[in-house]
């Protein structure tokens, strides 16, 4: 029995630009500039006004901020969210200042200490 050597299979690994994906790359930039040509300009206009429109709320129950992109709500988030009491709501600038505060206002063991002159 005779074995010719191209019948055997094996991985073959194509750079991204190589030729063999000339004739697919042809394809799908011909399709998307068809769909891109399909979109009027009355609604290329509509969906800029949708999306300069859209706003994003805040999650977080009791803030209902509302931004305006990604970016001012991460600012958002991590300036009033992240150090926050979750006892009488005040914001601090790192989670350390927040311990402290926990600490000094709202543990018990704390002024006990401190009522019986403890540093």
């Amino acid at each position: 029995e005779t074995e010719f050597p191209y019948w055997i299979s094996f991985r073959r690994k194509f750079p991204p630009d190589s030729p063999f994906f000339s004739s697919g790359d042809i394809e799908r930039q011909l399709l998307s500039k068809q769909v891109a040509l399909d979109v009027s300009e009355d609604e290329m206009q509509q969906l800029l006004v949708e999306d300069r429109e859209r706003s994003i709320v805040c999650p977080i129950v009791g803030c209902d901020a509302q931004l305006n992109s990604l970016e001012s709500f991460e600012d958002h988030y991590n300036a009033r969210h992240t150090a926050s009491c979750s006892v009488c709501s005040r914001v601090y600038p790192t989670q350390r200042l927040l311990s402290i505060h926990v600490s000094e206002m709202h543990d018990s063991f704390f002024q006990a200490k401190v009522a019986r002159g403890f540093p």
